[in-house]
């Protein structure tokens, strides 16, 4: 359901008595136009299902995602899903001038993945 992602491998699980998933390492292969394949490295770490979901991913923008689900209290029917993504990239250059670009980049993403989920989910 995630844009460009071909497939998802696991690395390293974490024993079966464990009942979340924090620590599970996975490779996620991207496909890029051009490009073509690029594995990129995934670290949950914090599944606090359901509410809470961090991940760091190993791609250049050296992001940690944080994905919540935040009851509504006006509509019972309804949830309201904020995803934010961090940058542990300092610089100044990267600041002023690549991370306006990469989170517009990023956004875009997050929206179509969202809107693919939320297809998803409807068919089942």
């Amino acid at each position: 359901w995630y844009p460009n992602v071909a497939r998802v491998e696991h690395v390293q699980l974490v024993p079966s008595r464990v009942h979340n998933h924090e620590g599970e390492k996975y490779r996620l292969i991207t496909r890029f136009p051009i490009i073509g394949d690029v594995p990129l490295d995934l670290v949950i770490h914090t599944d606090d299902q359901p509410k809470q979901f961090i991940y760091s991913v190993d791609s250049w923008l050296l992001e940690t995602n944080l994905i919540e689900l935040k009851d509504i209290s006006t509509n019972v029917n309804s949830t309201r899903i904020e995803w934010t993504v961090y940058t542990r990239r300092r610089s100044i250059l990267f600041q002023y001038m690549i991370l306006p670009f990469a989170n517009f980049y990023k956004n875009q993403l997050v929206r179509e993945a969202l809107f693919s989920l939320v297809m998803q989910v409807r068919d089942l």
